[in-house]
């Protein structure tokens, strides 16, 4: 399986030399499947992403395999800069040997292949050591309340607008290398503020059965909640398999 992946990542690598085309990672955490205007999430403005699904190729049924913890973003987001499934990653009981060198990481790979590579975003519940292979890596998990340079409520726009301006100094550079950036911010994630959400119970997508959109309260209660119009409200219900709702995000 190594000499698999050291193969493909060869093979990516020269393929990467004859186009080398610019690349721009954006990863929500815990982003629902649909979450997108043009996904159809009714009541969602998301002009720009709405233009890349346009543009671009859209996967509708890439899903989180499974979580070794209480957040399926950690699991998603290794999976992403390993290009291993969420058994085989780093760490996992079924990895295989050489799942844990770096130079199979994502960024390694393409900056073998003359990229230059940048990350900014979160470091909690984050494939740390995948991080540390970048050659620039800011994290800013919004943790510190309070303060727009810090918090979780401005983290879309202050980790967006120093991407703009990584990408816009990158543009005035006189060398040939193109980028791989990696922006994966701390949202939107959960949504612990009532007082901040304002948003209706979305069904889920045509694939699943039409039910509210809830999740587990981090696994620490045994009940589901719902997101309503204007708060969080207890909705229990009893966590079997009968009335489990289906991961169907990638975080």
């Amino acid at each position: 399986m190594r000499a698999f992946f050291l193969l493909l990542s060869a093979c990516f690598a020269g393929q990467l030399l004859a186009a080398r085309p610019n690349i721009l990672h954006i990863h929500a955490d815990d982003h629902r499947a649909d979450g997108l205007g043009a996904l159809g999430a009714p009541g969602l403005l998301t002009p720009h992403l709405d233009t890349l699904v346009a543009r671009g190729m859209t996967f509708t049924r890439a899903y989180t395999q499974g979580s070794m913890i209480g957040a399926v973003c950690t699991p998603s987001r290794t999976m992403m800069l390993t290009g291993r499934s969420w058994q085989r990653i780093p760490g996992a009981k079924s990895a295989r040997p050489g799942a844990n060198d770096p130079q199979t990481f994502l960024p390694s790979v393409l900056a073998a292949a003359g990229y230059r590579t940048w990350h900014m975003g979160k470091g909690g519940n984050a494939f740390t050591e995948g991080l540390k292979t970048f050659q620039t890596s800011i994290l800013d998990d919004g943790k510190k309340e309070g303060d727009p340079a810090t918090d979780r409520a401005h983290a879309s726009a202050r980790l967006a607008d120093r991407t703009i301006g990584f990408l816009k100094e990158h543009a005035a550079r006189k060398d040939a290398a193109p980028f791989y950036a990696y922006l994966a911010p701390p949202v939107p994630h959960d949504r612990a503020r009532p007082n901040r959400v304002s948003t209706r119970c979305m069904t889920p997508p045509a694939s699943h059965s039409r039910r509210p959109s809830c999740r587990n309260t981090l696994g620490t209660t045994g009940r589901w909640r719902c997101e309503t119009n204007a708060s969080l409200r207890g909705h229990a219900r009893k966590k079997t398999p009968g009335n489990r709702p289906p991961t169907t995000t990638p975080a």
